[in-house]
């Protein structure tokens, strides 16, 4: 079955918990009301301390370092 993939970036489990209630919403509802699999890659520049929250079985906690956050990306979406 075909399972649906998202990757969010800018948000963590850890970090502003403003960002991480807002992050929990949107894993919890996509999870919800899609018809299909869905999983979840957090890109989380707190990689040690977000994978020691109790986070769903279908999210992925991927480590991005700040130089890439800030430097890389926003310099790549422009290519």
């Amino acid at each position: 079955m075909h399972e649906e993939k998202f990757a969010v970036i800018g948000a963590t489990f850890s970090g502003n918990k403003g960002a991480s209630a807002m992050l929990e919403s949107l894993i919890f509802n996509t999870t919800h009301l899609s018809k299909l699999p869905v999983h979840f890659d957090v890109l989380s520049i707190y990689p040690g301390q977000d994978k020691l929250w109790n986070i769903p079985d279908n999210v992925s906690i991927v480590p991005l370092n700040l130089i890439n956050l800030i430097l890389i990306l926003p310099l790549t979406s422009l290519l």
